[in-house]
């Protein structure tokens, strides 16, 4: 009997190993100055999407304008190739002054990633993803124990991140899930698991109209729905 075409071409039939995603809280320092780049990252990850936002986001608002200078350059030329020349140079200096405007989360991020920012997630809990036999440190979710005076507390959602070409893949969902396992098995079955208001990434810049941070006000919302729908009570 012939050799099928697969057997011909030396393919296995069994299937490849698929790497193993593994979300746990660490005590490794080596993890946790991978989750600390990692949230710093995040942050000044926020400085280029507030770019695109500015840029592409709003195009209602920033078309307009665009197109009203090229034809009173044209109008005032007579030359389409001088205006063009002109309007390039308004784009560099638009391009610039939107670099210099989101300058504030380069320092955020620099902030997060000192001495300080690393301290101040070391006093929290901080839960990691894991992915491939490398155990690469793919995502990290913090969350501060507060206790209660009478008794129990709840946990603090304070950063949540994951590596770029990770996300929207459940990642995100699955240390959420852990942060509650971790924030319930420590103060009860019935413990609140909220998103803090100051979170690592809650820096905005205020001279910007509220409208181009909708991006992010967005985001949060998304982070605060999904916890809502992964807090329900241990049995």
């Amino acid at each position: 009997m012939p050799d099928s075409p697969s057997t011909q071409l030396g393919i296995q039939s069994e299937p490849e190993q698929i790497p193993e995603l593994t979300i746990s809280k660490t005590t490794s320092e080596a993890e946790m100055i991978a989750a600390h780049k990692l949230i710093a990252d995040s942050i000044a990850q926020q400085r280029a999407t507030l770019v695109r936002s500015l840029l592409y986001g709003h195009p209602n608002l920033t078309i307009p304008p665009y197109i009203l200078l090229l034809c009173w350059l044209y109008s005032q030329n007579s030359n389409i190739a001088t205006a063009l020349l002109l309007s390039a140079g308004c784009t560099i200096a638009i391009l610039s002054a939107c670099g210099r405007l989101t300058d504030g989360y380069i320092g955020q991020a620099e902030e997060m990633g000192s001495k300080i920012g690393y301290e101040t997630m070391m006093e929290r809990v901080a839960v990691i993803a894991r992915w491939g036999e490398e155990k690469e440190v793919i995502g990290v979710a913090v969350v501060e124990m507060e206790k209660k005076a009478g008794g129990g507390g709840r946990g603090v959602v304070w950063a949540l991140a994951v590596r770029l070409k990770y996300r929207r893949r459940g990642v995100g969902r699955g240390l959420l899930e852990e942060v509650v396992r971790e924030v319930r098995g420590r103060f009860g079955g019935d413990a609140e698991v909220v998103f803090a208001d100051e979170h690592a990434n809650s820096f905005r810049i205020k001279s910007i109209p509220k409208v181009f941070n909708e991006v992010f006000d967005k985001h949060e919302r998304k982070i605060r729905s999904m916890l809502e729908g992964v807090k329900k009570p241990q049995t």
